[in-house]
């Protein structure tokens, strides 16, 4: 037999699932990608990695278990830390900016705390035969754990082990915590029905997201949740993008500040006539939209 083909053959019902839902989750990605490709804005490109990060990590997992190797683990591993630093840059775009320098701050540290974990898990390994490794929190064993504490091993060979999950755990809390706060303050510049609707999908999808790296890194060491339960309530979240996307494109938009800089980005606050921008749909509905609102900004001053 091809060895090739002998890979699906250890594939397991819930590896299967895995890649079902990873095909499902990306075919919509071409919608999304027509906005990045013709707005220019980091809140669709931003959302556009979160996506294609959440459905190709996990879609990955199963041919890494057959064959991958080290590396490629970190790799995947680094994919999914990312994931959560891109939510926290998602929470402060959506921030009003009232207190620049407070809500700049956020991200900053997110990110020097992200670049930490990083560096750990390209370097655990010789971490792991150092004294430093004494300094991290240990674990009872449990039916889910590697050895003494809660992490990762490949062919025996640690990628990353207890200290890692810890500090992570610290960072997805935080994330949550924000993303929570941003999404449940956010005062949307219309409250139509479709705006109402999108931001309610909004609200599900991103806690949806959160909650799969929540289980997976940390419900899973102290339940009998398993990794594949938190898949699946991920790709609930990239569901509900894909629907806000097609369906409800302008609710990308749901502040104040956001509107602002698409109308700087086409200099819609002086003139806009969304009839001459060759923009296709969903594009030319997102500026029409940001039309709208500049023009009611603009009868309010």
């Amino acid at each position: 037999m091809d060895p090739t083909f002998g890979i699906f053959n250890n594939f397991s019902s819930q590896d299967w699932v895995r890649i079902v839902f990873g095909i499902v989750s990306l075919i919509p990605l071409t919608y999304s990608y027509r906005i990045v490709k013709q707005i220019k804005m980091s809140e669709y490109r931003i959302i556009f990695l979160i996506w294609v990060g959440q459905s190709v990590g996990p879609l990955s997992t199963p041919f890494l278990r057959q064959t991958g190797t080290v590396l490629s683990w970190q790799i995947r591993t680094s994919i999914t830390l990312w994931i959560v630093y891109l939510l926290l840059i998602h929470a402060y775009q959506i921030l009003e900016k009232k207190n620049q320098f407070k809500v700049k701050l956020i991200w900053i540290a997110g990110l020097v705390y992200t670049i930490t974990l990083q560096v750990m898990i390209l370097f655990w390994r010789s971490m792991e035969q150092t004294e430093s490794k004494e300094l991290f929190w240990k674990r009872e064993a449990h039916p889910n754990l590697i050895g003494e504490g809660a992490g990762l091993s490949h062919n025996d060979v640690i990628i990353y082990s207890t200290g890692h999950a810890l500090l992570r755990e610290i960072l997805t809390i935080f994330v949550f915590i924000v993303l929570l706060y941003a999404y449940w303050t956010v005062k949307p510049p219309q409250n139509t029905d479709k705006i109402k609707t999108a931001t309610r999908l909004w609200k599900i999808a991103i806690v949806s997201i959160a909650i799969n790296i929540l289980i997976t890194d940390w419900l899973w060491r102290f339940t009998e949740i398993q990794s594949n339960d938190g898949t699946i309530v991920g790709f609930i979240g990239i569901f509900l993008i894909a629907v806000i996307t097609i369906f409800y494109s302008e609710a990308f938009l749901l502040s104040y500040t956001q509107i602002s800089k698409v109308a700087e980005l086409y200099y819609l606050t002086d003139q806009f006539n969304s009839a001459t921008i060759s923009f296709s749909s969903p594009a030319i509905d997102i500026l029409r939209y940001v039309e709208e609102i500049s023009e009611k900004l603009k009868t309010e001053k």
